[in-house]
């Protein structure tokens, strides 16, 4: 309860400060990867780039509007996918688990003319892991994964950094589309077992939101 408590009590502090609100859903499709910290090896990737869709939605304070000025913005968001890697010795082995993505991205937003504005996102996530059932495959996790000397057994949950850039647009009174480019790579490594290993992913999205204008309300 405290912590729904906390969230109301962040957003209606936000609003305060806060010329526009926007809220949606949004779409992506990126490849992760699973790399090995530890490794001395140039490539530190355990496998091939796993590639999946990923959904979620996000919601925007803006200072100011974009349009008028140079503006910073908070962005919370939430996703949904899946992480892991593809067996290079092995086509139809994997190591794959499902993910949610929670975030909170500082952010800065310019209009470069037409309408369009251009943002920059950094930020950090807590993720959550679905470590019930991780390797799909004919051959064992070590046969698969070379790179891998035991199986490799992952946590419940993990911190990572998030950064972004896109180009949003008003395409009606109120919603605004949007298109950009992303990444995402874990801080904390997400196995339990010896060694350092952390996921890593690039990928690009769309999506839609609902504006507010707080300073007209």
């Amino acid at each position: 309860m405290k912590y729904i408590l906390t969230i109301l009590g962040l957003t209606f502090g936000l609003n305060l400060y806060s010329q526009q609100f926007e809220i949606g859903p949004a779409i992506g499709y990126w490849s992760d990867n699973i790399a090995d910290y530890n490794s001395e090896s140039d490539r530190a990737v355990i496998g091939k780039g796993l590639w999946n869709p990923n959904f979620g939605i996000s919601a925007i304070y803006y200072f100011r509007k974009p349009d008028e000025i140079l503006t910073g913005r908070i962005v919370f968001l939430y996703r949904n996918t899946k992480r892991g890697s593809v067996s290079e010795v092995s086509k139809n082995d994997k190591i794959e688990f499902y993910t949610n993505v929670f975030g909170l991205i500082g952010s800065i937003a310019r209009d470069i003319g037409q309408g369009y504005i251009l943002y920059f996102d950094m930020g950090f996530s807590y993720n959550t892991f679905d470590n019930s059932s991780i390797y799909e495959g004919n051959w064992s996790q070590v046969q698969s994964f070379p790179k891998l000397k035991e199986e490799l057994k992952i946590k419940p949950s993990g911190v990572g950094f998030l950064y972004a850039m896109g180009v949003e647009k008003m395409v009606g009174q109120n919603l605004k589309l949007f298109f950009e480019g992303y990444g995402d790579a874990g801080i904390s490594k997400i196995n339990k077992t010896k060694g350092s290993f952390r996921t890593q992913a690039l990928g690009f999205g769309m999506g839609i939101r609902y504006v507010f204008d707080l300073a007209k309300e």
